[in-house]
């Protein structure tokens, strides 16, 4: 295994900190896909089936 020195540990945590690394690997394995489905799944549906701008209907075509 490759010994690393303090001072390059700590570059490469700076480094990882500055890319928006904010978690650590845990000893189990996480799926964030379905975290996103379960949240994805709590939120409600738009009240009427609205729809947003933008969104045609089914079908209908652009003028």
């Amino acid at each position: 295994m490759t010994e690393f020195s303090a001072e390059e540990i700590r570059d490469l945590l700076a480094f990882h900190l500055e890319a928006g690394v904010d978690v650590a690997l845990g000893d189990e394995p996480v799926d964030r896909f379905a975290e996103t489905a379960a949240a994805l799944a709590l939120r409600p549906a738009p009240a009427g089936g609205a729809r947003g701008a933008g969104q045609a209907a089914p079908g209908a075509q652009a003028a």
